[in-house]
């Protein structure tokens, strides 16, 4: 016979805790709620039912429910959500498997509702899950949405008779609201300079997926619910890429320019002058008198600010989380500054192909992280270290793209 412990998380579930706590009350022999602070009477609820109580902030789903596992007394996990509950038959299942348990994980059907009414088609429905597993052969995984508990290679999984039971909307508000605000901010949040997604992914990526859903999945089989379900389906898709344009667009740079030439440094400042899109600060080393004047005289034409680094340190003297950083005189075009801050990747450092004078390189600040040096050279190796590619970005015959190179020299 197996311990089971039970771990549900929670923020304001006053309305549904009670009952998912009461639906494990047989297969569980301990209950744990992990609560992101809720508002309402939840902890009272809990309280009052004897469960383990605990507070932690919310991170992410991944996270709290990772968190969740931790605070288990047995090893043998059964994970839900607050607005979950067993069917009789998966009960039934679970108190069978508890004297004979024979996998390292089982999974199980999810029926989710809309306004009371069970679910069948829009791809709802199997909606298997993994919720009761071997903790010491798998945990949960994933970015901030679409959470998942994935096993270790080898593990065996088994199937369970019954629907964990889900009651998921109440009406079209609640629907609506958790697709275009909870999983669309987090979606575009976590894969934020990691995916590339234009206007035309985003329109097809939304027809697809209503297609699939109404179409595809059966909606159009269930009347209202299954039109309203995938149109929201294709709402959240749209929503979800379109946020993540809006701030893979958001990108702020740092233009920094090292040529100690002052023709070298007129004739790039000149060049800002016919950029697509500018650079939101400009960093120079320490300058001469001349080069200041002609500074000055390139500040009053561009709404943009500029920093000069007394201490030639001009890394430390960036303030925008993303960097294009000019070595020696360089070639810009005017669409130079848009192409670094579009094709930004995290993890990914781009080297300028196209100029044929100096070195231009972009690279995310932060990617170099703690104790990270101050000048360009020992940056780059830094950078190396800790395993940021570099790709060089250069027009090719269907237009601007970037491959795998070689880290830059710079001297």
């Amino acid at each position: 016979m197996v311990n089971i412990s039970a771990v549900i998380i929670t923020f304001n579930e006053e309305k549904r805790i009670g009952r998912c706590i009461d639906s494990v009350r047989k297969v569980a022999d301990e209950v744990v709620v992990v609560d992101s602070f809720s508002q309402d009477r939840t902890r009272e609820i809990c309280l009052a039912k004897g469960v383990t109580f605990v507070e932690h902030p919310f991170t992410g789903f991944t996270a709290q429910k990772k968190f969740s596992v931790t605070q288990a007394a047995h090893h043998y996990i059964l994970a839900l959500d607050a607005d979950e509950y067993l069917s009789p038959e998966l009960e039934q299942s679970i108190l069978q498997i508890k004297s004979n348990w024979t996998a390292d994980a089982y999974d199980f059907n999810r029926l989710n509702s809309y306004a009371g009414k069970w679910i069948k088609s829009s791809g709802w429905y199997p909606d298997r899950k993994i919720r009761l597993w071997d903790r010491r052969k798998g945990n949960w995984a994933g970015g901030k949405v679409h959470e998942t508990v994935t096993m270790q290679s080898g593990a065996k999984k088994a199937t369970l008779k019954g629907d964990l039971l889900h009651e998921a909307y109440q009406n079209a508000s609640q629907l609506i609201r958790k697709m275009q605000l909870q999983y669309a901010d987090l979606y575009a949040e976590e894969h934020a300079f990691r995916k590339t997604v234009t206007p035309f992914k985003i329109f097809y990526k939304t027809v697809a997926a209503f297609f699939k859903s109404y179409v595809l999945n059966g909606g159009i089989f269930d009347g209202y619910e299954g039109l309203l379900i995938s149109g929201s389906n294709a709402n959240g898709v749209f929503y979800k890429y379109a946020k993540l344009l809006e701030r893979n667009r958001s990108l702020k740079l740092s233009l920094i320019i090292t040529t100690n030439e002052t023709a070298a440094l007129q004739k790039i400042f000149q060049s800002l002058k016919t950029q697509t899109v500018l650079p939101d600060e400009v960093v120079t080393q320490k300058l001469t008198g001349e080069q200041r004047d002609v500074v000055k005289a390139y500040q009053e034409s561009l709404a943009i600010s500029f920093v000069q680094s007394d201490d030639d340190n001009m890394l430390s003297g960036a303030t925008e989380e993303y960097v294009l950083w000019i070595e020696g005189p360089a070639d810009l075009s005017e669409e130079t500054i848009a192409l670094h801050k579009q094709y930004a990747r995290k993890d990914k450092a781009l080297v300028d192909g196209r100029s044929k004078k100096g070195t231009m390189i972009s690279f995310w600040r932060d990617e170099a992280g703690a104790g990270a040096p101050d000048t360009a050279k020992p940056w780059i190796e830094h950078l190396k270290q800790r395993s940021v590619s570099f790709y060089e970005l250069k027009k090719g015959v269907w237009g601007y793209g970037v491959n795998r190179t070689s880290a830059p020299d710079i001297n």
